[in-house]
């Protein structure tokens, strides 16, 4: 699987995917995070790299309108993203990586590529999640169907080795 979306209250199955997206999921299900202080959240100590293999960052982002066909879209290699509105509706474009994706540019300090590629449109509610994982799929977050607003979410990068 590429995607996983689902509820916050029914994480049993996708925490069976990687043994690290149970901290995700219960940093995910807190019932304080339209309270709790912007900024990065370890949910694992630093490793010799002094990452910590499971973070979650809380944030407010600017969303803008979904732009059809073709968007640019984000790719991780080294962590799943999970994602999950926290104050409003999201939508993320969202793609299948397979043998005909377009070439593209990637920072591995910063464990993102990006390319131009077609998107299908998912949106979320506060309560649900979004898992992409690593390699399989690309996404677009921060978008929305109904014009520009801004929302408060939290983005969990979870090491995938």
């Amino acid at each position: 699987m590429y995607h996983y979306f689902g509820s916050i209250t029914d994480t049993k199955e996708i925490e069976k995917v990687h043994p690290r997206l149970k901290k995700a999921f219960e940093f995910l299900k807190r019932d304080d995070l339209d309270k709790i202080a912007l900024g990065t959240y370890q949910l694992e100590p630093p490793g010799a790299d002094g990452k910590s293999p499971v973070f979650a960052i809380v944030q407010e982002q600017e969303l803008t309108p979904f732009e059809g066909e073709k968007q640019k879209a984000e790719v991780h290699k080294k962590y799943i993203d999970v994602q999950s509105p926290v104050s409003g509706e999201e939508t993320f474009g969202v793609a299948v990586l397979g043998p005909e994706t377009p070439a593209y540019d990637f920072s591995v300090e910063n464990d993102v590529g990006f390319m131009m590629i077609p998107t299908e449109p998912k949106t979320l509610k506060p309560g649900e999640f979004a898992v992409f994982m690593p390699l399989a799929g690309a996404h677009v977050p921060c978008r929305s169907l109904s014009g520009n607003r801004k929302i408060r979410k939290v983005v969990v990068k979870v090491l995938a080795d």
